[in-house]
C-alpha cells in the first residue's frame, strides 16, 4: 500500500489512464479474451480519463479508512460475541432497575382519595388502639 501512496506512482497511473483511448482498451480486452463493444469501451475510457492524481489520492485515503473501519468492526464483533451473556445480563438488570425505580404517577383525585383514606384509618386506629 505504501507504493500506491507515492505521489510519483499516482502521477504515472493518472498519465496512463488519461492517455487511454477506446481502441487500446478494446485491444487489451481482446488479448485478455473479454468481449467488449465500442460503446462500452467509450464509456470506460471516459471514466478512466477523469482520474487525476488528487482523485487517486482521495480514493486511496477512502479505501484505507474503510479498511480500518472494517477491522475495528470485526474486533468489536469479536468482543461482543465473547461477552454476549454479560451484555444481556447488564441490559436485563438495567431494565429491572428502571422498572423498580420508576415513579408511579397518579391523578389528583386519586391522590386525595388515598390521603383521606389513610387519615381516616389512622384516626380510627388512634381512637381504638386494640
Amino acid at each position: 500500500t505504501s507504493r500506491i501512496e507515492n505521489e510519483s506512482t499516482q502521477k504515472s497511473i493518472s498519465r496512463y489512464l488519461r492517455a487511454l483511448d477506446a481502441t487500446q482498451l478494446m485491444s487489451l480486452c481482446s488479448m485478455a479474451g473479454i468481449p467488449l463493444n465500442q460503446s462500452s469501451a467509450e464509456k470506460l475510457v471516459g471514466f478512466a480519463n477523469g482520474f487525476t492524481p488528487s482523485r487517486i489520492r482521495k480514493g486511496v485515503k477512502f479505501t484505507k479508512r474503510m479498511i480500518s473501519v472494517g477491522n475495528t468492526l470485526r474486533k468489536v464483533s469479536k468482543v461482543i460475541s465473547k461477552c454476549k451473556h454479560l451484555i444481556i445480563l447488564f441490559v436485563l438488570i438495567s431494565c429491572i432497575k428502571s422498572a423498580i425505580l420508576k415513579l408511579v404517577v397518579i391523578g389528583r383525585g386519586a391522590g386525595k382519595k388515598v390521603a383521606k383514606k389513610v387519615i381516616r384509618e389512622s384516626i380510627a386506629m388512634a381512637s381504638f388502639p386494640f
